[in-house]
């Protein structure tokens, strides 16, 4: 990479990567040398709540990244085009599955897919959900 732009972590499988580009003063998607797409983040660190610090940008998976706004997280393609809106208290990847268990603003937990489809609707509690995927997907294996 030029010494315009520093990476911040490592490549996902898929050769996908947050950098920072000191000539926009803004955090962006790199696939190799191509930016494809610049948040408005000047930092991938922020203070929430106070004394807390997390990333606001983070990979849940090689091809989709969590991000956070106006306090709930969502996801988008490193185009920068939002998959799963930011509406979840969390979003959490099911084990290898590709498929992650969100938690909606009334604590109820449900499970989509990278592109939002929903598998199971909002309405469980994370221990009850969990036990329900990881027996379906025994079943299926």
């Amino acid at each position: 990479m030029n010494n315009q732009i520093e990476c911040l972590g490592t490549p996902t499988s898929d050769g996908y990567v947050l950098a920072f580009n000191h000539f926009s003063d803004r955090v962006v998607i790199m696939q190799g040398e191509c930016v494809l797409h610049e948040t408005r983040l000047k930092e991938n660190w922020i203070e929430y709540p106070k004394g807390t610090f997390f990333r606001p940008l983070q990979w849940i998976a090689p091809d989709r990244l969590q991000f956070f706004e106006d306090g709930y997280w969502g996801a988008m393609n490193p185009e920068g085009i939002v998959t799963i809106p930011p509406v979840f208290k969390f979003i959490v990847p099911f084990q290898t599955t590709g498929y992650f268990i969100v938690k909606d603003r009334h604590d109820k937990c449900g499970c989509v897919d990278k592109d939002f489809k929903m598998l199971y609707p909002c309405q469980y509690e994370y221990k009850e959900l969990r036990s329900k995927l990881i027996e379906e997907f025994q079943n299926n294996a």
